[in-house]
């Protein structure tokens, strides 16, 4: 059983070894793939664009402009002097918002009474919608608090806030997210590339009518699969190696908890995403085909229903029970517990077996149907 297994391998290796550009493209392209999504999936929101309708032009309406343009979060595009003005403004789209300063802004202030400050968006892009119109709101609730504070040591009064927020944020505290994406994107593309590497190499093999010779040899099933396999499990791992490399370099992503258990999942994540390559293989009878089937079972799996981008639990119960089937979203859960928080087993253990219960299910369905098309050749 060893020596056939190694005489596939071997014989995969030599194919492998003519294709220079496969090696080259399963190796360097996942981090070709990584730098330039990894830029791309960026939600982190800053030097956001304003302009500033100040109608009131006092001290008090300066100050709180200048809160807003050292906050870090806008850029203060343009003062207006009219609303004709800014409303072209924001439909050219040269600015994201607008913040209008009422009259009598500063009176109102002076004499602790309340006031509103209007702040138009642009709702084009919903996420940075909500996240301008945060900002301004928290930047507003301190100057408030600002004032309050300050009228009252004017009067020689101490006054402390009923509540108090010490918040800290673990984990990320920079708040990057490309310390979220990037094992998502780690993940996306070893799916991509193990699933398409194993499916083209048998298929090919289809074509020239050499897997014939296989077929009929006493090469079981599972010989054959497990020969496969094994070489592209080497390139892959080397390819996710490299990635997390370019990862650090480029994105400041630090593996935080084992690299042992970083290893082991992702060996069973490469497993899973070549046995779905030898899958995809038995179904399709050309490249082509198996490179459609491929990229649609990794790609669209792995990008929607992984965690990748939107949250599983906000997705409807049906969608929750069909991500089930994604390799990825174990491997992801995984990842993300291991890189960015840092933990153990006892955080992800349930998700290891997962995989290891989808590379059981993928292979043996592979198998029966990998054995359904040797007795056809046979007969």
């Amino acid at each position: 059983m060893l020596k056939r297994i190694l005489a596939i391998t071997k014989k995969e290796i030599r194919q492998i070894r003519r294709d220079n550009k496969f090696i080259a493209i399963l190796i360097f392209f996942p981090m070709m793939l990584l730098i330039l999504n990894g830029y791309a999936f960026n939600f982190d929101v800053k030097n956001i664009k304003i302009g500033i309708y100040d109608e009131d032009k006092s001290k008090e309406s300066r100050e709180f402009i200048s809160v807003l343009s050292t906050s870090g979060y806008f850029v203060i595009k343009k003062s207006y002097n009219s609303k004709k003005e800014f409303q072209e403004s924001i439909e050219m789209g040269e600015v994201r918002g607008i913040v209008v300063i009422p009259t009598k802004f500063g009176n109102l202030l002076s004499t602790f009474q309340p006031t509103k400050i209007q702040v138009l968006i642009d709702g084009m892009e919903p996420n940075a919608a909500n996240t301008t119109i945060g900002y301004i709101q928290g930047i507003a609730q301190q100057y408030s608090q600002k004032i309050i504070i300050e009228g009252f040591e004017k009067r020689n009064q101490k006054i402390v806030l009923p509540i108090q927020l010490d918040s800290r944020v673990l984990y990320n505290p920079e708040m990057k997210s490309s310390l979220f994406f990037v094992p998502g994107l780690i993940a996306l593309i070893l799916a991509i590339t193990g699933v398409l590497a194993t499916a083209l190499s048998i298929v090919r093999e289809k074509e020239k009518n050499t897997i014939e010779q296989i077929l009929i040899s006493p090469v079981t099933p599972f010989e054959m699969i497990f020969g496969k396999v094994i070489p592209y499990s080497i390139l892959s791992f080397i390819s996710s190696i490299l990635v997390l490399i370019a990862a650090y370099f480029m994105f400041d992503v630090v593996v935080k908890g084992s690299y042992f258990l970083l290893f082991i999942s992702t060996i069973l994540f490469i497993l899973a995403a070549l046995n779905l390559g030898i899958l995809v293989s038995t179904i399709a009878t050309t490249q082509q085909v198996a490179f459609q089937i491929g990229a649609i079972i990794s790609l669209l799996p792995t990008f929607i229903l992984s965690g990748l981008i939107f949250p599983i639990r906000s997705m409807p119960f049906f969608l929750q029970i069909i991500s089930n089937i994604t390799p990825a979203k174990y491997y992801l859960i995984i990842l993300r517990s291991i890189v960015v928080k840092g933990v153990g087993l006892e955080s992800f253990w349930n998700q290891i077996l997962n995989l290891i219960l989808f590379n059981i299910i993928v292979v043996t369905i592979s198998v029966i149907r990998y054995k359904r098309n040797a007795i056809k050749v046979q007969s």
